[in-house]
Formats: structure tokens, sequence, C-alpha cells
């Protein structure tokens, strides 16, 4: 195990799309732009399926202009999963297909799950895109928060794979924290063994919600086997987002874990994460957070990695929300780099 030092800095590790994206995770304004990343699986898929997707595609930039109704999957999920209650959004979604909205959310939950979860079939933690992974995590330790949105399974295909990638010389010494039954003991102990949390406050791919509880599921095609696509625990784009940490109470002790370690952090690093439009509440609690911190002169440094252009909107909406939350810090250091280049150089 990783030994704190007087050295290491409290630091919280905020992970986006970005962060899988060299491994073969789609960012998630890429997802649904054709069927094969969902059929090319193989395994059996419930019926249907391509019939969302290209409800999306047509009524997407791109498609028949006359149904125009959403920029990416992010809105076309918002407002699906938004017409399930509210009347005007069930109105919209009718002015441009015949589907029921029962089925648009099922089957769009299904899809997202899939495609976070073929990048990772058969992947070999040995090979070289998996180094900057392996380098990070070898250097984690008690010190260390992770906190990702991602939904895919990184961390769990590395710990699968922990006997191998000793073998190799790296460690793994992080634990995913299931918000189970006895999930408040899987954290203390991990703390106690000087190890890493890793917090999914989005859910999993593997997380399905059973008799009011989380539990986890490996199935290979659970997206499809699952009765339901809402029995995933999954923060979908929507009102069930917000909604999630409410009907999942350990959803949200992890959320109080994770604004915690935030507030305590001296260091914030935030690596292919951007705050898109759907997480307003994210971003409001993690900036709030952050703010405290610097306030205190607790928080000294604060790195944004989001890709190699300076210039790009999302690199410099960031730098904007972080400097005006922290701004009795440092400013912060943007690093043009993809997360990748980052973690392979930092180390």
């Amino acid at each position: 195990m990783t030994a704190q030092t007087a050295e290491e800095k409290a630091t919280v590790w905020i992970l986006g799309a970005g962060f899988s994206r060299a491994l073969g995770a789609p960012l998630f304004r890429d997802l649904f732009k054709t069927d094969l990343n969902v059929t090319a699986s193989g395994l059996p898929l419930p019926d249907r399926i391509p019939d969302v997707l290209a409800q999306y595609r047509k009524s997407a930039p791109g498609g028949e202009p006359e149904r125009f109704l959403w920029h990416d999957p992010e809105e076309f999920l918002d407002l699906v999963e938004s017409a399930r209650t509210q009347s005007g959004a069930k109105e919209l979604i009718q002015r441009v297909t015949s589907l029921p909205v029962e089925l648009l959310v099922d089957r769009g939950r299904r899809a997202l799950a899939i495609e976070c979860s073929q990048f990772l079939r058969g992947a070999n933690p040995l090979t070289e895109r998996w180094l900057p992974y392996l380098m990070w995590v070898n250097r984690l330790s008690a010190s260390d928060t992770v906190v990702t949105f991602n939904y895919d399974r990184v961390f769990e295909v590395l710990k699968e794979n922990r006997s191998s990638i000793l073998d190799n010389g790296y460690r793994t010494d992080f634990r995913v924290i299931i918000p189970g039954p006895g999930w408040e003991d899987h954290l203390s102990e991990t703390q106690a063994l000087g190890c890493a949390p890793v917090l999914k406050l989005h859910g999993s791919v593997d997380w399905v919600a059973r008799e009011g509880a989380i539990v986890v599921d490996d199935t290979p095609n659970l997206a499809a086997t699952s009765a339901s696509g809402t029995d995933l625990v999954l923060a979908i784009p929507g009102p069930g987002k917000a909604s999630l940490r409410r009907e999942h109470r350990n959803i949200g002790h992890l959320w109080r874990v994770a604004k915690d370690a935030l507030s305590k952090a001296q260091r914030v690093v935030f690596l292919g994460y951007r705050f898109p439009p759907s997480d307003a509440q994210a971003r409001v609690e993690i900036l709030g957070c952050m703010k405290d911190a610097a306030r205190v002169g607790r928080l000294t440094k604060v790195e944004i990695v989001l890709g190699p252009n300076r210039g790009a909107g999302d690199v410099v909406r960031m730098q904007g929300l972080v400097t005006y939350a922290t701004s009795d810090s440092p400013s912060p250091l943007v690093h043009p780099l993809f997360v990748e280049d980052f973690l392979s150089m930092h180390f």
C-alpha cells in the first residue's frame, strides 16, 4: 500500500468522459451517431433499439430539418425522460415520432449503457494505451479521492486484472465504493488500508436496483437482460438525475463524502470533465465546496485537463467558472493536454 506522507496534498480528482476517451469510450456528444456501437456486440439486444436510435438521428442536426428537436444525445435523453411526467415535453416528442415515450426512455437508457460498456469488452490493461492509467493509479493513496461522473467500468477492469498488473510493477490501491448495504464499513476499511475511494456519483453500467437496494451485476449483457432500462442505476439527463440520490439514499451519502473531500482538498484536478449543461446541480455543489476551501486558504491548486486547445469553448468556460469560484486561490492551471498525456507526463 502507498503510505501517505507529509508532502502529499489532499487531492480530489474529478473525472468526466474525456478521462476514458483514450481507451475507446465515447464522449457524451458522440453517442447514438450509429447503430454499430450497439449492434456490433453480437449479444442479444432488446427489440426496437435501432428504431429509437434512428429517431434520435432524424431529429438531430444533420437529420430531417422539419423534425429538428434536439442538438445532442444529452438534450434527447433529457426530453424523453421529462416526457414521462411533463405534458409539454410529451407533446414535443409526439410532434416527430409515434414511438411511445416509455419505449424511448427504456431503449435510450439501454443504448447508453451498451455504448458505455462495449469499449471495455476484452480489454487488456497491460497494453500500451492503458499505461498512463496504470502510472496514475499506481500513485493513488488515502490522500486522494476520485470523483467520477462516468458510467463505465474502467476502474473495475483494473481491479479485475490487479494480479497481472501487480506482476508488472504497478499497484491498484483504490476501491470503488458501492452504495449498497455496508457501504460505510467499506469506505472506512478503504481509508484504513491507505487506499483511494472511487465515488461513482452518476451510477454505473453494472449497478442495478433490486428490492430497493443497489447491487452489482456483472452479467455481460445487463443492459439487455434487466427487467427494465429504469432498473439500471444511471443518472440520465432529465428529472431523474437530481432525484437519483433521493431515491437511493446511499448515492446521496456518496455525494456527501465527495463534498466533504472537496471542502478539505488542497488540490483539485479536473480530468476530462466540463460541467455539461445537465450537471447544473453538480456545478453548484462542487464549485461551492471549492469556494469554501479556497476562502479559508486550504485549496491552493486547481488544474484543468480538457485537451490541447486552450481556446476551446469548454476549456475557456471551465477556466472562467473555476477562477470565479476560487478567487481566493491562485488562478487555475490549464494544461493543454489530453488526459492520457497529462497522466503520462505528470507521474
